[in-house]
């Protein structure tokens, strides 16, 4: 619960009513199901971010505090990679905080694939307004 509350932190700029830590599993769910991202903490850590097009869309209204249907995919796309890059200096802040972090990416499916193989240190699922985001912190390179 402590990862959730930190993970929550980050998402508690936006103005979202429900950000529930749910029990389902990331491999009861494809993945391609969700847009990946990770941001590199230190040599050896990734957080990595799932989000499915609900709770993307989310974030870039949100975010640019406009209607779903005036926001082109970049300016979705940069939502989620803030969000990443904030939950990744939350995570670095309070578990590593020595290592420094990278910038946010996106995660070709090939990626998320291996990543979802991987025991994650830390992670939480949660339900944002419907959507479902996962946030994990795994040990190793990305592309590894």
């Amino acid at each position: 619960m402590d990862f959730f509350q930190t993970v929550k932190a980050a998402l508690d700029f936006g103005l979202w009513s429900d950000k529930t830590p749910i029990e389902d599993r990331l491999d009861s769910y494809s993945n391609d199901q969700f847009s990946w991202f990770y941001c590199a903490i230190g040599a050896e850590q990734r957080l990595v971010l799932a989000v499915s097009p609900l709770v993307a869309t989310a974030m870039s209204v949100q975010m640019y505090d406009c209607p779903a249907n005036q926001l082109s995919l970049q300016e979705t796309f940069d939502a989620v990679t803030e969000v990443t890059n904030i939950m990744a200096g939350l995570v670095q802040k309070k578990y590593w905080p020595n290592h420094e972090i990278g910038l946010a990416q996106a995660m070709e499916l090939t990626e998320a694939e291996r990543f979802t193989c991987r025991n994650c240190e830390l992670s939480t699922m949660i339900s944002v307004d419907g959507g479902i985001l996962f946030v994990g912190v795994a040990t190793g390179k990305a592309r590894d």
